[in-house]
């Protein structure tokens, strides 16, 4: 653990990585706060600006990561809400930003990656207990029953609200640090290690289950059953692992579908999500699918312009007899 924090290298990268360190750490809360830390990581990056120690800046790797924000701008031309797309660009300039601040900054990444992503992971399992603390004590405080810690008011968006996180962009975060910290314990070797990351790993898998996003979670499954042994593993070290793997993804199966909160989230939900209609006024996944598809197919090329997706849908879905869900209305 001292390596993750006191690195061997001149003050200006000490200050470079401890900059990256609270940009992580700062990932699962309000865009303030890494938005500032990413203000003064810039500002940090052009006082100590070494034009020897510059990376290639306009390269193909970089201008992909960019294209997005590109995109953006262009299509602003087009844009039927000029005030949403600009507000897009506010929300995309980082993508613009970031790898240009990677390439002028004289910091080696790779050589920091594992300590940077280990930390990133620690503190996204850290937020995670500080959202079942303040679960439990909301509990306690109502003097309601801690098995009431598993239903609907405490599972998705509620569990994430104290946060003020969309669910699934935090069970994204959280998915990048379980696989990472899976595939350190496939290479650690000392015992005390491995009860260190198994006890992050078991936190992070618990704040996904408990944040329920259907989609994160099948695609982390699929990720950790196929993915990861494929690419890290050989013979019978791989097999063993994908059995493993497997036994215990359908163990964690067999428990949501067992516990009605997550049953309703995990397996009702996701046979509405492609029911054409349900009982419910808010529109299932599919019609939403089906208008964006619509919409595609009207103007494959150029779209409709940067900020225009959500007027769209939400008109389109209202024209279906669907209240839009909150994440769009």
């Amino acid at each position: 653990m001292r390596e993750l924090f006191l690195i061997r290298d001149n003050v200006a990268n000490k200050i470079s990585y401890y900059h990256l360190v609270l940009f992580l750490l700062s990932l699962p809360f309000d865009r303030f706060y890494s938005h500032l830390i990413l203000i003064s990581f810039a500002i940090h990056t052009l006082i100590h600006f070494n034009r020897l120690a510059v990376k290639p800046i306009f390269n193909g790797r970089t201008l992909i990561l960019q294209s997005v924000f590109f995109v953006t701008v262009i299509s602003t031309i087009y844009a039927t809400n000029k005030s949403l797309a600009l507000n897009e660009w506010g929300l995309d300039i980082t993508i613009f930003l970031v790898p240009i601040l990677f390439c002028l900054n004289p910091l080696d990444l790779k050589k920091y990656r594992p300590q940077l992503l280990l930390l990133f992971s620690i503190g996204s399992a850290a937020t995670i207990l500080y959202l079942f603390i303040n679960a439990i004590l909301t509990l306690r405080f109502y003097g309601l029953p801690l098995s009431l810690l598993f239903t609907q008011a405490f599972t998705n968006h509620n569990f994430a609200q104290p946060i003020d996180m969309h669910a699934t962009f935090f069970s994204l975060q959280i998915a990048v640090a379980l696989v990472y910290i899976i595939s350190v314990l496939i290479k650690e070797q000392k015992v005390a290690n491995r009860i260190f990351y198994t006890v992050i790993g078991l936190v992070l898998l618990a704040g996904i289950i408990q944040l329920s996003s259907k989609s994160v979670f099948v695609a982390l499954a699929l990720t950790i059953v196929i993915a990861l042994p494929y690419l890290m593993l050989q013979g019978i070290r791989r097999k063993r692992f994908i059995i493993i793997a497997a036994s215990s993804t359908l163990l964690i199966a067999t428990g949501i579908a067992v516990t009605p909160a997550f049953r309703d989230r995990y397996l009702t939900e996701l046979h509405d999500d492609f029911s054409a209609r349900t009982s419910e006024t808010v529109e299932p996944r599919i019609v939403r699918w089906q208008i964006a598809a619509d919409l595609i197919k009207k103007s494959p090329v150029i779209g409709y312009g940067a900020g225009s997706e959500i007027p769209l849908l939400r008109r389109n879905i209202l024209k279906r007899g669907f209240t839009p869900p909150t994440c769009i209305a």
